[in-house]
């Protein structure tokens, strides 16, 4: 019968296991020194002086075990030097509540903006259409008629500016609109796998900004 395979440390594991073993520093010189551990050691912050939730934490046959292969694992031993100084505590069921909340919360008004945004948007951009309508059946120029005199001292039509101020208007509320509908409802996440090489990383990061890692 063959052995199960080690357990190697994951990410979430990793603050509770220093904790857990943070008086544990090796010397630099001498007999057990081991100067990159130490040197992670040296780079633990006062983080590290609170416990982790008590639903994070880890037994201490578990905790044993999981040092001892992470000391003798290269991958687990990379885990802990690069990222074990800046490793946080896993997040309390409370707090993970908390920010669902919240995130609905801000889902909720990122839905009344987007309504609010394209309403005004398509107001402003109606409003625009009106008045190049205006302007057009509004302009009757005998060309026959029309000197270069005439054109150049002929003051700017009012309208125009209208048009214009409308034209704005509309495209910062309609690309307003977009922004948060592309953020709510329109997932790239398909089309931006599929791009090769940088595919899955970006879609990878992606997932980290939305966690907020």
């Amino acid at each position: 019968m063959s052995e199960a395979p080690p357990e190697h440390v994951r990410p979430d594991q990793l603050f509770a296991l220093l904790w857990a073993n943070k008086d544990k520093r090796p010397p630099n010189e001498g007999e057990g020194a081991d100067p990159e551990l130490a040197r992670m050691f040296d780079d633990m912050d006062e983080r590290f002086d609170t416990p982790p939730p008590p639903e994070h934490r880890l037994g201490p046959e578990t905790c044993a075990r999981l040092w001892e292969h992470a000391i003798a694992c290269p991958d687990c031993r990379l885990l802990l030097i690069e990222d074990g100084p800046g490793a946080r505590p896993p997040k309390t069921a409370a707090q993970l509540e908390q920010e669902q909340l919240d995130r609905d919360e801000q889902r909720r008004k990122q839905v009344i903006k987007f309504w609010i945004d394209l309403i005004v948007g398509t107001a402003f951009f109606a409003g625009a259409f009106v008045t190049l309508q205006i302007i057009r059946g509004a302009k009757v120029v005998d060309q026959a008629e029309t000197t270069l005199r005439a054109v150049r001292d002929k003051p700017l039509d009012p309208r125009y500016v209208l048009f214009a101020i409308l034209i704005l208007g509309a495209s910062w509320f309609l690309a307003e609109a977009y922004t948060i509908a592309r953020d709510l409802w329109i997932d790239f996440t398909a089309w931006k796998r599929a791009v090769p090489i940088i595919g899955e990383k970006w879609v990878e990061r992606d997932k980290r900004k939305k966690r907020g890692g």
